[in-house]
């Protein structure tokens, strides 16, 4: 089975289309393995004002707490980008998960931080180690498809990176 690296930030309409696009995808590839890598789209050692921190922190809440993170994921990409849930209200945020996960718990964690540490080391690993240049981003068997700055990834690049790269 290939594991496929999928780097991305729910704030960025281009990670997202790329996100629809990989699981329509993925349907065609049973063998391949999705190993999701939320990164700030711009990381700045501080709070990043263009990244959607509470969904990136909530996203190692969530696999922690073994949430489907297809559900996750899809849930984050509509609420930064298409309902545009308030990117710095921890309970709005948990409001708008309460299905998947448990919105006191959840906004207490994000609240308290607990996750920013992850969430720089996501940082460093997508962009000092893998050299992802602009987001979406993929890596699988040392082959490498980054988006195009202001154009993002097109379904056509990714259907022939899954074929070229297994």
């Amino acid at each position: 089975m290939s594991k496929l690296e999928f780097f991305y930030d729910y704030d960025c309409p281009f990670c997202m289309r790329g996100y629809h696009a990989l699981l329509e995808n993925l349907a065609q590839h049973p063998d391949i393995e999705v190993i999701w890598r939320p990164c700030d789209i711009n990381p700045l050692p501080e709070a990043n004002p263009y990244s959607y921190n509470l969904g990136i922190q909530g996203y190692y809440f969530a696999e922690e707490k073994g949430i489907d993170l297809f559900a996750y994921n899809t849930r984050v990409f509509q609420a930064a980008n298409v309902d545009r849930v308030d990117r710095y209200d921890h309970a709005k945020f948990a409001e708008y998960v309460k299905d998947l996960l448990d919105p006191e718990e959840l906004s207490e964690a994000l609240r308290s931080g607990r996750y920013k540490e992850k969430q720089f080391a996501g940082n460093d690993y997508a962009y000092e180690q893998n050299g992802v240049w602009y987001i979406p981003a993929l890596r699988m068997n040392g082959k490498k498809l980054d988006a195009t700055g202001g154009l993002g990834i097109s379904e056509k690049e990714l259907a022939k990176f899954l074929k070229k790269a297994k």
